[in-house]
């Protein structure tokens, strides 16, 4: 099969690693940016084309590809789920089509969907960017986290112990138009979690996350630790 991986930095080790385990199987794989591609809807078939301009080199029309593997952070969200749904729309198999995309970059978008499945949620609450922010955290306990609905490796993520500074901090996004959540803070969580990889209903893969000393946030790009569950 011929793949494409879309990927801003294809020299992660996960990247390679992954490419590494395709051709071991037989396999070919590109790694292209999707911020790189060109794309271009036709009168004529087949009415989606793709086109790629490398660093160096002249642009050239991607290939027929079988399936499309999509791991673009979130700061290629927008342009990497275009691309995704010109695939689509050519037919071609990718393993997380861009509304998956979509949900998985928006933290409340995901919590909604959780809950709705029955799934146990911290308490949260999310307030529109006029709502006054003295009276937005009497909802809440203390102390509270505020996140910014966009966000990952734990940037966006803000511990709150009193309501002077939460007020304060809400008052600044709210000047910036930034939408924020509000959720409990599991002080018994001690700075660690438990992450799940999950195929269909099937957990296949955990490991527990550990921040370090005086870090309430267990994310490894904040300097924290993890270790293999099964």
């Amino acid at each position: 099969m011929k793949l494409l991986m879309l990927c801003r930095e294809p020299r992660l080790y996960s990247c390679q690693r992954l490419k590494e385990a395709a051709m071991q199987c037989g396999h070919e794989m590109d790694i292209l940016d999707p911020n790189r591609c060109i794309l271009k809807l036709t009168e004529n078939s087949p009415h989606f084309d793709i086109y790629y301009q490398p660093k160096e080199g002249d642009t050239y029309l991607l290939p027929d590809y079988d399936a499309v593997l999509p791991r673009f952070g979130t700061t290629s969200t927008k342009m990497g789920c275009a691309v995704l749904r010109h695939f689509q729309a050519k037919g071609v198999y990718c393993l997380n089509k861009e509304r998956a995309f979509l949900i998985a970059r928006d933290k409340w978008q995901s919590l909604q969907i959780l809950r709705e499945q029955g799934i146990a949620i911290p308490n949260s609450q999310l307030s529109g960017v006029d709502a006054e922010p003295k009276t937005t955290i009497q909802k809440m306990d203390l102390p509270l986290i505020i996140k910014t609905l966009n966000g990952s490796q734990g940037i966006g993520v803000m511990l709150m112990e009193t309501s002077q500074s939460a007020v304060s901090i809400l008052e600044t996004l709210k000047q910036a138009n930034v939408p924020v959540l509000l959720q409990d803070f599991i002080d018994e969580a001690r700075g660690e979690d438990i992450r799940c990889f999950v195929i269909g209903d099937k957990v296949v893969a955990s490991m527990q996350r550990m921040g370090r000393e005086g870090e309430f946030r267990a994310n490894f790009h904040r300097g924290g630790s993890a270790q293999k569950l099964f």
